[in-house]
Parts: C-alpha cells; sequence; structure tokens
C-alpha cells in the first residue's frame, strides 16, 4: 500500500513532536512532514502532495487562518483536523463550519489521540472520494473561525473590480464598506454566494471603527445563506 502523507502544523515543538512520535508508533504506514509556522507549512504545501493538515490556528509568521485563506485563494483543497484551546464553539452544531477549508474536525488541546487516531483513519481511508474545490469556500468559514478565535482585523475581499473591507473586533464583524453602499448593503454584497471569484486578505490589526453592524454574526450568516 502507498503511504499517505501527513503534515503537522504547530509552532509548539513539544507537540509536533509527540503527535509525531505517536503516528510513528502505529507502524510505518505514514509519512510525517512537520512545520512551526504557516509560511513553512505553505512552501511544503506548494512543492508536495499532502494527504491530511493537522494544524494549529495560533502561529507566528502565518497563523492557521491565514494559511487556509491563501490556500484558497491559491484553490489548493486538502483535508485538515484544526487544533485548538478553545473549549467554546460558537454553537454545538459544528456542521456550519466542517467540510469548507476541507475541515474534517476540531480537536481540542491537550489532545486526545485516541479522537486523533479515529479522524487520521477516516479520512485518509476516504480522501479519493471527498477531494472538492476550494472554489466552494466562501466568506462565512472564515468569519466564523474568526469569531471562534476573537480575532480583531481587517478582511479585504477583492471580487471582479470591487473591493470590499469587513472589520471585526474580537471577533464580532464591526463594520463593512464597498464603493457608496451602507456598511450593511456593504457585508451582504461580500457575503453574496454569487461572488465566487473572491481573493481575500487577512490583517490582524487594531482599528478605531464604531459598530455600524446591528446584527449578531449568527443572525448575519443566516439572512446571507
Amino acid at each position: 500500500m502507498k503511504k499517505q502523507t501527513i503534515l503537522i502544523v504547530d509552532d509548539e515543538i513539544v507537540v509536533v513532536q509527540s503527535i509525531k512520535d505517536h503516528i510513528l508508533e502505529k507502524g510505518d504506514r505514514y509519512i510525517i512532514k512537520t512545520s512551526f509556522n504557516g509560511k513553512e507549512a505553505l512552501d511544503i504545501l506548494k512543492k508536495e502532495k499532502i494527504n491530511l493538515m493537522i494544524l494549529d490556528l495560533n502561529m507566528p509568521v502565518l497563523d492557521g487562518i491565514q494559511l487556509l485563506t491563501e490556500l484558497y485563494n491559491r484553490n489548493i483543497w486538502l483535508p485538515v483536523v484544526i487544533l485548538t484551546k478553545v473549549i467554546t464553539l460558537i454553537s454545538d452544531d459544528k456542521g456550519d463550519i466542517l467540510g469548507d477549508f476541507g475541515i474534517v474536525d476540531y480537536i481540542e488541546k491537550p489532545i486526545n489521540f485516541d479522537k486523533l487516531d479515529k479522524r487520521i483513519e477516516e479520512v485518509l481511508n476516504r480522501f479519493e472520494v471527498i477531494k472538492e474545490s476550494a472554489s466552494c469556500i466562501d466568506l462565512h468559514k472564515i468569519l466564523l473561525i474568526i469569531k471562534m478565535e476573537r480575532r480583531t482585523g481587517v478582511l479585504t475581499v477583492k471580487f471582479g473590480e470591487k473591493n470590499g473591507r469587513i472589520f471585526f473586533k474580537d471577533g464580532d464583524v464591526v463594520d463593512a464598506e464597498v464603493e457608496s453602499l451602507s456598511s450593511e448593503e456593504s457585508l451582504e454584497e461580500c457575503l453574496k454566494s454569487d461572488n465566487e471569484e473572491k481573493k481575500i486578505i487577512i490583517e490582524y490589526i487594531n482599528h478605531s471603527r464604531e459598530n455600524k453592524i446591528n446584527k449578531s454574526l449568527e443572525d448575519i450568516l443566516r439572512d446571507s445563506s
């Protein structure tokens, strides 16, 4: 049987080594690649075929959210297991997030290795039938992950000849702008599902935008779906 390749991406050397050692203890079925930030991971993904990525969200240089966005912009798709220290997700239903960006599960730190083993086995056994195009990804999933991570910054969306910007603070969307549209109209324009050819840039910067969006993220995403 041809070996499948797993890429472990985490800035904590101990975590990377513990996952690598655990997987290799199961035998020589897998090839293990490692990187300690999103930029290193992106360099590997551009050159090599990776069957599964185990990805931490909080990293220097290029974090997990930015890496997923960069893969989307480059139309690279692969299954991803997210490592996170966040205990509570936005809702009990993870189906809103899973599947896009190739995300197949979230595993909390400290890692439950039994759960990790199960997900690796399930994903790699069905990898050939779950390949999808990254073009189906939309901004909803990015905003959900930003919410989960309580991020602050600006998300720039380029579609057609238009540029839009979405401002978020502590995970909440507070403002948006597209040409002469109002804040809520701008947000709706950025989230339109028919704007398939998007390029997305995320910057984590402090800003002074006041809250001009009078809806929760859950309501915004529900209304735009």
